[in-house]
């Protein structure tokens, strides 16, 4: 209908030959609308239709929407557990429970060439995602997820607003309940260790920085101070992508050069620099920033020693501080 409203409005006629509708006719208009409101009525009374035999099931114990999952072969909602498959669950969890991160699980994982139900890489958020599936105790919470409405179509996790199912001993069981809980335990105390802290902020550099090793993006991290790394670096390691991290502090003075700034500007640095690529060469790092006139600006950088990133007030209090030293020990 909003299409053909908009040729209508761009004054072009679409006519429904077998139906006998011309859109550039008040009747034509009305028939369209009339017709618009009883496909979407067909569709929702479908939606409808669909969930309640979804919820019914559920009710039941009824395991429904589940097509794959890693450790079981599934055929119309019957589990067969994947031996092969399921060994790797159980060491996983006995690798985290022994107190194993779960970042170098899923390094582990990669070496041996393991991948997820899709053959996709694993990566900490697969190994996370392990353990924190229920279905691995032969038990299935259900409607986790739900559609937002028969129109978007969208799927959103569900956080209370509809009601979920927990149904036991839906099928045979790879891990038993005392090991999930125990690895239940250890994410807890992990999430306490972030509680508090404050959310990373998104700068003007997010979104901005491309590895000109592996294409990904760059994103801000905490290495003892505030660097940029690689995401592949980040989330997959040096095997796959050994792109160098970017001091922030470093990343702003280059970038307040290359504008010819004596302070960041986040609307200069948006209005004039489109994005930045991070490599580096036989002899140094490089940063080539791709400005919005079409101009590209390299420069290289290097990682400041300590020493040179001493300011003379650090300097004379250390030479303060061995001074009373040397007088405490008899030397001054």
């Amino acid at each position: 209908m909003e299409t053909i409203r908009e040729l209508r409005g761009l004054n072009v006629e679409v006519v429904f030959e077998e139906q006998g509708i011309n859109t550039m006719t008040a009747e034509g208009e009305l028939l369209l609308t009339l017709i618009a409101a009883f496909a979407q009525a067909e569709s929702l009374s479908a939606s409808e239709n669909m969930k309640w035999r979804y919820r019914k099931g559920f009710e039941s114990g009824e395991v429904m929407g589940v097509r794959r999952l890693f450790g079981y072969e599934i055929d119309k909602g019957v589990f067969t557990i994947d031996e092969e498959k399921a060994q790797i669950i159980r060491d996983i969890f006995d690798r985290f429970i022994g107190g194993e991160s779960m970042e170098s699980i899923a390094h582990s994982l990669r070496e041996q060439g393991i991948t997820g139900i899709h053959g996709g890489t694993i990566l900490e958020p697969s190994v996370r995602s392990f353990l924190t599936q229920e279905k691995y105790t032969g038990n299935a919470l259900m409607q986790k997820w739900y559609v937002n409405n028969h129109l978007e179509k969208k799927v959103k996790a569900n956080r209370g607003e509809l009601p979920q199912y927990y149904a036991e001993g839906t099928h045979d069981a790879i891990i038993d309940m005392e090991t999930f809980g125990k690895a239940q335990e250890r994410l807890k105390e992990i999430r306490k260790t972030y509680e508090g802290r404050a959310p990373q902020k998104r700068t003007v550099f997010t979104g901005k920085i491309q590895c000109a090793k592996c294409g990904a993006t760059f994103i801000r991290a905490w290495n003892k101070k505030r660097v940029w790394q690689c995401v592949t670096y980040k989330r997959k390691g040096r095997e796959v992508c050994n792109a160098k991290q970017i001091p922030e502090d470093i990343l702003r003075s280059i970038t307040c050069e290359v504008l010819d700034i004596e302070e960041m500007d986040d609307d200069v640095f948006n209005e004039r620099i489109d994005s930045i690529t991070a490599g580096t060469d036989e002899k140094s790092n490089i940063l080539i920033f791709h400005m919005t006139d079409g101009e590209v600006i390299v420069r290289r950088w290097k990682n400041t020693s300590r020493s040179r990133s001493w300011t003379p007030e650090m300097k004379e209090a250390a030479r303060e501080a061995g001074k009373k030293g040397g007088r405490r020990n008899g030397t001054g």
